[in-house]
């Protein structure tokens, strides 16, 4: 059991590293459906309930009372309970925050083999909600703190990407514009030789020209909000207009009227 937990987590690493998220998708739908045959209570099989729970089109298919099922078989406080209340707490914004502070005091009873990726699924969770829910402190506070547990269980990955851009793009909202840009900049540098599709490059790239823009540093925001843009076709994403909105207020900001005029028609 042990060498195919392993073999299935080691797997999905690499289609996140590859931002393959219909690859992701695809692999724990497969191995799902081979675990259900063979092997109905495997502990893999709630990791990939709960996990395919998150995306749009299983939302609807009862994967979360399946996975609550097997759960019912195991310890209240197991790691895999608690990650369900993390997933559960999610789905609730109203509550969420005070949920999950109760799971993180049930979380450090834990032995450190087991805490460490829920105390990171707890912050990133806490700075997702807060965000959602205007809480931008909170936010920035618990990013940061999911940001250093990236650091140490998943350096140089497109988790810490995630966690970095988070952290920048609070930062910006905060109007810590050095920090901000160093975090983005962060971003830019982990995924500089990578497969990433670029996505997470466009929205550092947002953060930096924003930032200078903010500064009333308008040649570099265009700099960099272009660049963001260049980057936003090579994506196919072409019909995206936040980049281009963007671009437009500077030239706005700047009297070029004209120019924001044809930008935004």
């Amino acid at each position: 059991v042990r060498q195919a937990m392993k073999q299935y987590y080691e797997t999905l690493d690499l289609l996140v590293a590859k931002n393959d998220i219909n690859g992701f998708i695809t692999k724990i739908a497969e191995v799902l459906e081979n675990l259900k045959k063979d092997t109905p209570n495997h502990p893999i099989l709630v990791d990939c309930y709960l996990r395919l729970s998150t995306f749009e089109e299983y939302k609807d298919k009862g994967l979360l009372g399946e996975a609550q099922k097997i759960l019912k078989e195991k310890a209240k406080n197991s790691p895999e309970t608690l990650r369900m209340a993390i997933l559960l707490a999610y789905k609730e914004k109203s509550t969420a925050l005070d949920r999950l502070t109760k799971v993180e005091k049930v979380v450090q009873q834990l032995h450190p083999s087991e805490n460490t990726i829920l105390h990171l699924e707890v912050a990133r969770t806490r700075s997702l909600v807060a965000n959602e829910t205007k809480q931008f402190g909170e936010s920035l506070t618990s990013g940061k703190k999911w940001r250093k547990l990236t650091e140490e269980l998943a350096p140089k990955s497109l988790y810490l990407a995630e966690a970095l851009l988070h952290v920048a793009e609070a930062q910006n909202r905060a109007v810590m514009l050095p920090e901000a840009q160093a975090s983005a900049q962060e971003v830019l540098d982990l995924l500089a030789d990578s497969d990433s599709t670029g996505n997470y490059e466009v929205r550092a790239l947002e953060v930096i020209g924003c930032a200078f823009s903010t500064l009333l540093k308008f040649e570099e925001a265009l700099e960099k909000l272009n660049q963001a843009r260049e980057l936003e076709k090579k994506c196919g994403r072409e019909d995206s207009y936040t980049v281009l909105q963007e671009i437009a207020e500077v030239h706005f900001q700047t009297k070029n009227y004209q120019q924001a005029l044809d930008i935004m028609t």
